[in-house]
């Protein structure tokens, strides 16, 4: 947790000089919801219907 921080807060800090504030406001948008859409589709894909028939067709 702390790391992934630490790697936002500096690629946030390397960019922020060179964003006008509409972009900013884009990023603070559209970052936090790629986030969600990310993790929406592990736990869709982990926890689907088709796991129990896709480790059977696996084994």
């Amino acid at each position: 947790k702390g790391t992934l921080i630490v790697l936002v807060d500096t690629g946030w800090s390397f960019l922020k000089p060179y964003l006008q504030d509409r972009e900013k406001k884009v990023l603070m948008i559209v970052i936090p919801l790629q986030v969600v859409a990310n993790i929406a589709d592990i736990v869709l894909n982990e926890t689907g219907p088709f796991t129990q028939d896709w480790i059977t067709w696996k084994q």
